[in-house]
């Protein structure tokens, strides 16, 4: 039997969508391609429907317990389409969680991330701030489009998931406008 990361290298070599099944308790399965694979984090570009692909997600290695093909008529479309083939954008470094986020955070305005041990179906939205010690600061934005006042910490080892260049977050982006200027941490 191959190792998941084994399986995670085949996929991304064959270009093949696949659906990844994490661990944590509230993780939502990530369907896409997978473009990159780091020392502790995987980069998946995320198929939506139908093979068309939107933003891209970063998981945790060790909390993927299941890749499996999937079998859909969704691969063939995605092969036709402008966004062929799936790439990982450049700069993003997958080595560490500091790493992913200072280089997913940087040239972007919105980032997302999501502590799915905590909390099912919420992702905090914001600014990359900075990584401070063992937390992440953020300048956040709501569901709403409004900026918050103050920043916003996340231990590292909690978050799960982040992601990026979206559909969703371009929207938030435009409705919000620039951020106000940040408080000090």
């Amino acid at each position: 039997m191959s190792s998941t990361r084994e399986k995670l290298e085949r996929a991304m070599a064959e270009q093949r969508l696949v659906r990844i099944d994490r661990r944590p308790q509230f993780a939502d399965r990530c369907d896409g391609f997978v473009v990159a694979i780091g020392a502790k984090w995987l980069l998946v570009q995320v198929e939506v429907d139908g093979g068309h692909v939107d933003g891209y997600r970063a998981a945790r290695l060790r909390d993927v317990k299941r890749v499996s093909r999937i079998r859909s008529f969704s691969t063939r479309v995605a092969r036709t389409l402008p966004s062929w083939p799936p790439v990982a954008p450049p700069g993003v470094v997958l080595d560490s969680t500091r790493e992913l986020l200072a280089s997913a955070g940087a040239g972007r305005l919105l980032i997302g991330i999501e502590r799915e041990a905590l909390l099912s179906n919420a992702m905090w939205i914001g600014q990359f701030v900075t990584v401070e010690g063992k937390k992440l600061w953020m300048k956040e934005i709501t569901t709403r489009a409004r900026w918050r006042k103050k920043q916003a910490g996340y231990k590292l080892k909690q978050i799960t998931t982040v992601t990026f260049d979206n559909r969703y977050l371009a929207t938030l982006e435009l409705a919000a406008g620039p951020p106000r200027v940040a408080e000090p941490v």
